[in-house]
């Protein structure tokens, strides 16, 4: 089973870029993997003395503002906020690319999805090809997973501007719909909104996607990138699933995240 396609679909704003190329996942039942409305950013982390504009920020400030507006947007679904276990220091210690992979899960797993396994070392690298060419990573299925089975389904998500992995989830999860940097999403192309949320919560466990009784595992990849870009930082996030094997080059996985960031034993 293939992509739709591989085209990039462009998605611009006045201060950041987005991208994405829709899966050819499934809708899990239960889950919203639409909002009714776009939801601005409360506060507005993209502005001078929060984030600042065009520019990678890293700092605690910035994150707080960004978990603050996460939050807040989570409210409207309605869904509590991120856990107070959360660490929000123990998120910022890690790299770019894990601080893409938890976000990506915490999202998941709040709604009863199941985790993405990890991050592989050969899917960080496909999605570091999409920062350096500032496009939507794509991947030519069937893909064989370094040590492991066969990719057949996969969503990725590209964003620039958005101040740093965390920034960037609020975008693709909460601000992705009429109104919003998504440019893609008219009344003309009502299939394009949201599509940045629907890889992040995309079903790429179906049985369909892997022949009956093989293994099924879930993977990413991920990038950053604050040089050599048009709008800093730039961001790449894959996922895949995998048919077959565990895959032999995980660097890091769901559950280094309830270690380090949740605390979890």
């Amino acid at each position: 089973m293939s992509a739709l396609g591989a085209v990039a679909l462009g998605f611009s704003g006045p201060t950041l870029l987005l991208r994405t190329t829709p899966g050819v996942h499934g809708v899990m039942r239960g889950v919203k993997m639409a909002l009714p409305r776009s939801i601005q950013p409360r506060p507005v982390f993209l502005s001078r003395g929060v984030c600042g504009v065009l520019v990678a920020n890293e700092t605690m400030s910035c994150d707080r503002a960004i978990l603050e507006a996460v939050n807040a947007a989570r409210r409207s679904e309605p869904l509590e906020a991120i856990s107070a276990n959360f660490s929000l220091a123990a998120y910022a210690a890690l790299t770019p690319a894990e601080q893409i992979f938890a976000i990506a899960d915490i999202e998941r797993t709040s709604r009863g999805l199941p985790a993405m396994t990890g991050l592989t070392a050969q899917l960080d690298e496909m999605a570091a090809a999409g920062v350096r060419g500032q496009i939507d990573p794509t991947i030519e299925l069937p893909l064989r997973i370094a040590g492991g089975g066969m990719a057949t389904t996969f969503g990725s998500n590209f964003a620039e501007g958005t101040a740093n992995a965390l920034g960037a989830d609020y975008f693709w999860m909460y601000d992705d719909g009429a109104r919003s940097p998504n440019a893609s999403c008219t009344p003309h192309s009502r299939d394009l909104c949201w599509a940045h949320r629907r890889n992040i919560l995309g079903d790429y466990e179906s049985p369909r996607y892997c022949a009956p009784g093989s293994q099924d595992h879930l993977l990413m990849g991920a990038a950053e990138a604050t040089s050599g870009v048009a709008l800093s930082p730039a961001v790449s996030e894959v996922f895949v699933n995998d048919c077959g094997s565990m895959p032999s080059d995980l660097v890091f996985t769901w559950t280094d995240v309830l270690r380090r960031v949740f605390g979890q034993r």
